[in-house]
């Protein structure tokens, strides 16, 4: 917000979390600019993507978690208890499939909608969570008293990080100079939790 607003004071920015169904619908009626994220549904020939940059996964956990290591052991990632989330978005599936394809079962003592009440209830707890990498070393920059990060037992492939939009929009002027700014902040150049 602070690159846009800099470029253009009185731009006026609203960040939606929607059903991924929804997203193809309202990208292509104008009601959404533009999905940043992991969205593989947008593929079909109305649809333009730039890639940014590749995310991986990453085990957040509080500091002092009796598990915990720098690379976690499946034996360690298997005794502990997790907290699952359930978001809108669909990054989050790449791991619950993998962790399905390899046939590992998780002890999951809580499932939330919400990245956000993760730092709250790992503080309060031995749950691990299993989230981006640049979300967990968020939170462990902004509090490091308090959260650890771990790389996880699996080989977890990354994905990428893609911005999309509609063809009605290619050429639009305001819709061009966003994609430039969000190419310009986000990429791998620029991808400060590497």
């Amino acid at each position: 917000i602070e690159r846009i607003r800099a470029a253009a004071q009185h731009c006026a920015i609203r960040s939606v979390s929607m059903p991924p169904q929804q997203i193809a619908r309202g990208l292509e009626n104008g009601g959404i600019d533009l999905a940043v994220g992991f969205f593989p549904d947008l593929v079909q020939n109305n649809f333009f993507q730039q890639r940014l940059f590749t995310h991986h996964f990453a085990c957040l956990m509080r500091v002092g978690h009796p598990l915990y290591a720098k690379r976690l052991s499946l034996k360690a990632f298997l005794e502990t208890e997790h907290a699952v989330v359930h978001a809108e978005g669909r990054s989050q599936e790449l791991f619950e499939k993998l962790l399905e394809r390899k046939r590992i079962r998780r002890k999951i003592a809580l499932h939330t909608p919400h990245f956000l009440s993760i730092p709250v209830i790992l503080s309060r707890s031995d749950l691990m969570a299993t989230v981006p990498h640049a979300l967990a070393q968020y939170f462990a920059r902004l509090a490091p008293q308090q959260f650890a990060v771990a790389t996880p037992p699996l080989e977890v492939p990354g994905f990428d990080v893609k911005q999309h939009w509609h063809r009605k929009f290619h050429n639009d002027a305001r819709s061009r100079w966003l994609r430039q700014q969000v190419a310009e902040l986000f990429n791998d150049t620029t991808d400060e939790w590497k």
